[in-house]
């Protein structure tokens, strides 16, 4: 607090001048997104929460928004980089894919399960894996997200498996906000290339239209930093033109009230150069291929007075192919063959929900939601033999869910819910109760109980299932494998005041208790994975921040997170940060079409799986503009410092820990017609 008072001291503003923002709280959610905000005001309405429109002020906790212009302003390229800048949030990376951490979890080797991510609503947390990947490999390039939201704290109560840290929503643009077409061109260091077209329109009709399509192609560091591996004959680590990452992605939207349709497609391909244990690949056959594919139908609308009806129908298929050099000598006379694993899925599901306001302070919900998973494949081969691996399964859960907003008062909000869930991989009740007491205009108390839940994954139970020496079998017996379903029981205080209406002070305390942990073990004399309930898992946690805007434009938010979890045996857990510090500034320059962003994020040291990587402090620094209405431009430097940083790695790689990025750069010109 003492930075963020110094900070305003040394600024030059008067704080008188805060005065004139007072309008932003009068603000619409459109034109939020037009002007940045890291937190809602607290008169905008958001629906991640409690799955109906609220204002973010009668929350059951602290909902965090980044728009459009927040993502343009800080020159975020990923969703991991949106949800890296959040307080509590973090992330790791190893060159394949990348991992979120949340509330001071986040163990190597985890696929992103305790999170849950949607997009407009619908999960994308995939079937197979129960994981959303939040790096390249999420299916929407950032430009076409109106706004993200995010939600901490269990969030089972109503939307089930996997909402066990907290819920993200991603929310696409609308096609009357590029009222035209759009190209943008990119190139970036490591020889990144980036192409988008975009077309949106608004009818005479009502309709609404956004078609898009992007694509990347970065051909990674000539030396990636596999520094542990540094040898001789291994040129130091080198291993140019393997760590590419190459990626194709289309996106369609199409609505006309009540209805919308979407859909889209990813088509991803990620070199390796460390295949594991040590080993780096000398040659270009190593490589992950991910290929997303989705298609939703919702219908939201007031079909009485005082009933509303949700209604969501979404197909998806997923499929990750990997292809893996054989380990031993190979020379064009005796060349040996690759392996090769394939994981297709494919699943529809949907929802129906009711909303009630018929009842004097009362506001109901109750809804269902399905998700039948008619394939799902495992399968490993070595080309010609057979395949060593080769089985399928289907499987559907179901939920039921019940949440009431009961207005006590004027000043007091109870929100109590319930949901229950079933599955061949365990059964799940779980209640959330809430309590928001408005003392003051502009002070806000909230504190909430909840209980959350995941099933094992699919490929948790079938990789476990094998190392037991048993066969997989179509009924998913999750018994066999001797797996249970993690649980996670979590209380949560919020505190937010309004010094002024542009200066936002705020604060949240937690406490979270989960049983039956499922750990990743790793096997290095046979390279095979499997998982096991580790036991009971307790952590705490104080996350505050200090928000300020100036009549000038300026606007600027730190944040602070203190937190630590540890096992029943008082253990720290990997990759568990103990401090987080974040600090967000835009400026306008010489005038409001041009903007500097700067962004510094602290993490403190984390333990590895056999050790430990120090603390780093990353700085960006964002020069975005306009040239006119249909021409703008944006230059980001990242990791200005150049900071050399380690992630924790997945035991798969035979090393501990994972260097990361340097300095790098990207330039964007976008044009409109």
């Amino acid at each position: 607090m003492v930075w963020w008072l110094a900070f305003v001291a040394l600024s030059g503003w008067p704080i008188g001048a805060m005065a004139a923002t007072d309008a932003v709280l009068e603000r619409s959610l459109e034109e939020l997104t037009r002007t940045g905000l890291v937190h809602p005001p607290k008169n905008v309405e958001i629906s991640t929460a409690a799955k109906f429109p609220q204002s973010a002020d009668d929350a059951p906790t602290a909902v965090y928004v980044v728009t459009a212009e927040d993502i343009r302003t800080f020159g975020y390229r990923t969703l991991a980089e949106i949800l890296h800048g959040l307080p509590g949030l973090y992330t790791t990376g190893d060159h394949q894919y990348t991992y979120l951490g949340a509330r001071g979890f986040g163990l190597p080797g985890d696929y992103n399960t305790r999170v849950l991510i949607l997009l407009d609503g619908e999960r994308v947390n995939k079937s197979g894996y129960d994981s959303a990947l939040v790096g390249s490999e999420f299916p929407l390039d950032v430009d076409l997200i109106e706004r993200v939201e995010y939600v901490p704290g269990p969030g089972s109560a109503i939307y089930g498996n996997n909402a066990f840290f907290g819920v993200v929503n991603v929310i696409t643009r609308r096609g009357r906000t590029f009222d035209g077409g759009e190209f943008s061109a990119g190139y970036g260091s490591f020889d990144t290339y980036k192409a988008r077209a975009s077309y949106g329109k608004r009818f005479d009709g009502g309709a609404d239209l956004l078609l898009s399509a992007t694509r990347v192609d970065l051909d990674g560091p000539t030396h990636p930093y596999y520094w542990q591996w540094a040898l001789p004959e291994q040129d130091g680590g080198a291993a140019e033109g393997l760590d590419y990452d190459r990626t194709l992605s289309l996106f369609g939207k199409v609505s006309r009230r009540p209805l919308t349709l979407e859909a889209g497609y990813l088509d991803r391909s990620n070199g390796f150069p460390a295949v594991g244990d040590g080993v780096i690949l000398d040659r270009g056959e190593g490589n992950t291929k991910d290929r997303r594919s989705f298609l939703m139908l919702r219908y939201d609308d007031q079909i009485a007075p005082a009933w509303g009806l949700y209604l969501r129908l979404g197909y998806n298929r997923y499929g990750l192919f990997g292809t893996y050099p054989p380990l031993g000598p190979s020379t064009p006379e005796s060349p040996l063959p690759a392996a090769r694993d394939a994981t297709p899925a494919r699943w529809w599901g949907g929802e129906i929900r009711l909303t009630n306001t018929q009842f004097d302070r009362h506001r109901l919900v109750a809804g269902a939601e399905w998700q039948n998973n008619y394939r799902l494949s495992a399968r490993f081969y070595v080309p010609p033999d057979p395949p060593l691996m080769d089985f399928s399964y289907r499987f559907s859960r179901y939920g039921l869910y019940l949440q009431d907003e009961i207005r006590l008062g004027d000043s007091l909000t109870l929100l109590a819910g319930v949901r229950h869930d079933t599955s061949p991989f365990g059964n799940s009740t779980n209640p959330r109760l809430g309590v928001i007491w408005h003392p003051l205009d502009t002070t806000t108390l909230k504190l909430l109980y909840g209980t959350a839940f995941r099933t094992p994954s699919f490929f948790e139970y079938w990789t476990t299932a094998i190392l037991l020496g048993e066969e997989p079998n179509p009924n998913l017996d999750i018994l066999a494998a001797g797996l249970r379903p993690e649980e996670i029981e979590t209380i949560q205080l919020g505190l937010e005041h309004y010094l002024t209406p542009s200066t936002r002070l705020a604060a949240s305390l937690y406490r979270y208790q989960m049983d039956d942990l499922l750990n990743q073990g790793y096997d290095a004399a046979t390279g095979d994975t499997y998982f096991f309930n580790l036991g009971q898992v307790t952590g705490h946690g104080l996350e505050v921040e200090a928000e300020q805007r100036f009549a000038n434009g300026l606007r600027g938010k730190l944040s602070y997170s203190l937190q630590h979890s540890e096992t029943a045996q008082g253990s720290r857990l990997p990759n568990s940060p103990r401090h987080m510090l974040k600090f967000q500034l835009s400026a306008p320059l010489w005038d409001e079409r041009w903007r500097l962003g700067l962004e510094t994020l602290y993490v403190s040291g984390r333990d590895t799986l056999a050790g430990h990587v120090g603390a780093y402090a990353l700085g960006n620094l964002i020069l975005t503009g306009d040239f006119g209405e249909n021409a703008g431009v944006s230059l980001g430097f990242y990791n200005i410092g150049n900071s050399r940083y380690a992630d924790p790695a997945n035991p798969i790689f035979g090393l501990d820990a994972i260097e990361q990025d340097g300095f790098n750069f990207q330039f964007k010109l976008n044009l409109g017609f």
